[in-house]
């Protein structure tokens, strides 16, 4: 368990060497900006889930944060711990970039798509700062949202430990949490993905849907895990654009509108 809270100066000073910043190109006024989360089992993080990531949504107007968080050997809570505490430093706006702090929205994909989740789904936990910010809006990609069913078994090992108890698996599975107050939710995957099931977003969306958020799912027929933006799959990669107009709606995207 995270033991210290990280709300100390010193703390969150070393929370933020591991923040890389990508500003937007205009920073002559306030701008939406993006958590951004790579995946990784929760053992590692995936470059082109973040840096690719950060720059395709400076083009569309926002900032970009980019957070290696915490990783094996680290348990749960310690990422959610640490991802809220960022999450707030974006708000609070010491970075000196012009935010505006009623649109931060979260981005991850596979386990950094749990996370982003959680951070949008779960109650803050012991160790954060006493005033949390939930994300404005969260963008999945083939996450991973469930500890209980179809387990990616890397990513239980890593976050609580392959015999953890069916409570702790649950209290991490995001889908068992979701309530009317999660955030905006955009979610892809692939239906043939062989490392996170499909079913996982799935499952997500529909618990979203039974709280009536506001959530746009798209599964594609084929695709292999892990594809990001998506280069090298046409078919694939339409789930920029679908996400573009979808940012336009729910985060009114400065450099389309």
């Amino acid at each position: 368990m995270y033991q210290d809270t990280i709300s100390k100066e010193s703390q969150l000073s070393h929370l933020l060497e591991r923040v890389e910043i990508h500003a937007a190109d205009d920073t002559s006024k306030l701008r939406p900006a993006v958590l951004v989360l790579p995946g990784g089992a929760y053992g590692r993080h995936a470059p082109h889930e973040g840096v690719d990531y950060a720059k395709w949504l400076n083009s569309l107007g926002f900032h970009a944060f980019v957070f290696a968080y915490a990783v094996a050997p680290h348990k749960y809570p310690t990422a959610l711990v640490e991802a809220q505490a960022v999450l707030n430093w974006i708000a609070a706006g010491e970075h000196g970039l012009p935010v505006n702090p009623e649109c931060i929205g979260v981005m991850g994909s596979s386990a950094g798509g749990h996370l982003a989740a959680m951070l949008s789904s779960v109650d803050p936990v012991h160790g954060a700062a006493t005033a949390n910010l939930r994300p404005a809006f969260q963008v999945l990609c083939y996450p991973l949202i469930s500890f209980e069913s179809d387990v990616h078994m890397e990513s239980l090992d890593n976050l609580i430990g392959r015999d953890a108890p069916l409570d702790v698996r649950r209290a991490v599975s995001v889908d068992a949490n979701a309530s009317g107050h999660t955030a905006s939710t955009f979610i892809w995957t692939t239906a043939d993905d062989a490392s996170v099931h499909a079913a996982h977003a799935l499952r997500y969306t529909e618990a979203l849907a039974r709280k009536a958020v506001d959530v746009e799912l798209h599964v594609f027929p084929n695709g292999e895990h892990g594809l990001g933006l998506a280069p090298g799959n046409p078919a694939v990669r339409e789930w920029v654009a679908l996400c573009e107009r979808w940012l336009q709606r729910v985060a009114v995207v400065p450099a389309l509108s």
